[in-house]
């Protein structure tokens, strides 16, 4: 996607936009924060370039305050999703779903909506890309209690639960479905 093409969306004084490449050190930053402080981020992998390629083959949004990146939502549409989570779900229409994949909050900004917003304008670019989603999924710990009441407060359900779902981690699974993105 171009500049050009890029939406930007101002909520409550942070703004939203989709991914692109000169963001890569903000979101590389955040992630690798909350990966060293948050047991949920147990997968976090120390290698820029895996998060360049994850946020430049799939549907990403940031949330940006003051240019600093403060928050980020990552998605697997269709047959990007990982075999092992499409085998618990038993999604029969894989190219209709999606997976949020990477989604985390700086720890000084949460409690403020910016979870609920970064979710909610993912969404928005999903259904103005084009995409024709159904249902959208998301796993997380058990015990992140934070995340789940975000997800719950988007229209998502807990279906199921794995006991070790990513590398032997137990993950409630939750759906959100819709008629179209």
């Amino acid at each position: 996607m171009s500049n050009e093409q890029i939406r930007i969306y101002d909520l409550d004084g942070i703004l939203y936009r989709q991914y692109c490449e000169k963001g890569l050190d903000g979101v590389f930053s955040l992630i690798k924060s909350v990966g060293s402080s948050h047991k949920d981020v147990f997968y976090f992998v120390d290698d820029k370039e895996y998060y360049r390629t994850l946020f430049e083959e799939n549907l990403c949004v940031v949330a940006l305050d003051k240019g600093k990146v403060v928050a980020s939502c990552c998605c697997l549409i269709g047959s990007n999703m990982p075999k092992d989570v499409v085998d618990v779900i038993g999604e029969s229409d894989i190219e209709s779903s999606m997976l949020l994949k990477s989604y985390q909050v700086q720890e000084d900004y949460r409690g403020k909506g910016i979870g609920k917003n970064i979710i909610k304008v993912l969404l928005r670019e999903v259904r103005i890309s084009g995409y024709k989603i159904k249902n959208v999924y998301a796993t997380v710990h058990p015990d992140n209690i934070p995340c789940q009441r975000v997800l719950k407060a988007c229209g998502f359900e807990r279906i199921a639960y794995s006991e070790d779902l990513y590398v032997g981690e137990p993950r409630d699974i939750l759906k959100l479905s819709i008629d179209e993105v």
